[in-house]
């Protein structure tokens, strides 16, 4: 009996079933940018010095208040050549230019 429902509703309910799941993706990665784009927006309201590390994919600047890179505790992982080692020097080199905007 399953292979006539498959015969006659197969290939359609595969179709459906993709692009069910496409939606599901799709709906995830739209929440995941807008929280991160609320997230940004707070921290880009800030009173204080920012550091720019970048931008997002969807070319949003990600501006992050001194006082946030200070207090944070994180992991960054990845393999040789990623990148971790550039990003730690970013950080330092924009802390010292942010000192010597001061003087």
């Amino acid at each position: 009996m399953s292979w006539l429902l498959d015969f006659i509703f197969g290939e359609q309910l595969a179709q459906q079933t993709s692009q069910y799941l496409a939606q599901l993706s799709s709906r995830s990665l739209e929440a995941s940018r807008r929280s991160i784009t609320q997230l940004l927006m707070r921290f880009r309201q800030a009173a204080e010095p920012k550091l720019r590390l970048g931008q997002t994919d969807w070319q949003e600047f990600v501006d992050i208040p001194v006082s946030q890179l200070l207090r944070a505790q994180g992991l960054i992982t990845g393999g040789m050549g990623s990148g971790k080692s550039m990003l730690g020097l970013l950080i330092i080199k924009q802390l010292i230019d942010l000192a010597g905007d001061d003087d």
